[in-house]
């Protein structure tokens, strides 16, 4: 078993802190998006630490998130407040049967007592409302969104998280976007477009006390 403690940077963290483990789908955009959050001191380093997964090789659907995740809660000596989240999306690229693995994935996490960020279409809409509230070209593809953001940034690289996504006040706003188009809070999924990152991020801010959302 892996000590908790071997797995806080106590250079920076309390003893104390909060272990988050973030199980993506992505192997670039969001692993990017995380650590670039620690790296600008938008997540509070001293009360949290990510701990981010990457999907294996070939092996990122919902199903094989929580498979990682079990082997990592198998191996790993977890605090009473330590939070697994699973990243994923519901984007049609993925086949016909996406929506219902989403579903059943998202109801087998939470019966774990995991907590589950889906975003619909992709975890790209989440950058998106970092910077712009307007929705109206996204449709059930992913593409749409990667459009949308290249619009208005004139560009688009997956490995790099925009400069635009990386302040306090835009991921505020990014928060406060997100909830209000939560409209179905309760369903597995988002309603399109939609996305429930914001449920970690607020979480990530609770660990510290005190938010930015207010």
């Amino acid at each position: 078993m892996i000590p908790r403690r071997k797995l806080l940077d106590r250079t920076v963290q309390e003893r104390d802190a909060r272990l988050y483990f973030l199980f993506v789908e992505g192997a670039k955009t969001e692993p990017a998006y995380f650590y670039a959050l620690e790296e600008c001191n938008l997540v509070p380093r001293h009360r949290v630490k990510l701990h981010v997964y990457p999907p294996d090789k070939n092996a990122n659907a919902p199903r094989y998130l929580i498979g990682k995740a079990e082997e990592v809660a198998k191996l790993t000596i977890m605090g009473a407040d330590d939070e697994m989240w699973l990243v994923f999306d519901v984007d049609c690229r993925s086949g016909s049967t996406r929506v219902t693995q989403v579903i059943q994935s998202s109801e087998d996490a939470t019966r774990r007592g995991w907590n589950v960020a889906v975003s619909n279409p992709c975890f790209e809409l989440w950058l998106l409302l970092h910077f712009s509230d307007d929705l109206t070209t996204v449709t059930e593809s992913g593409d749409s969104v990667e459009a949308a953001i290249r619009s208005i940034l004139g560009g688009y690289d997956k490995c790099r998280t925009p400069v635009r996504c990386l302040s306090a006040e835009a991921l505020k706003q990014a928060v406060a976007r997100a909830r209000t188009g939560d409209v179905e809070p309760s369903s597995p999924i988002p309603i399109l477009p939609g996305t429930r990152v914001y449920r970690l991020i607020e979480s990530v801010w609770r660990a510290q006390l005190h938010t930015w959302a207010d």
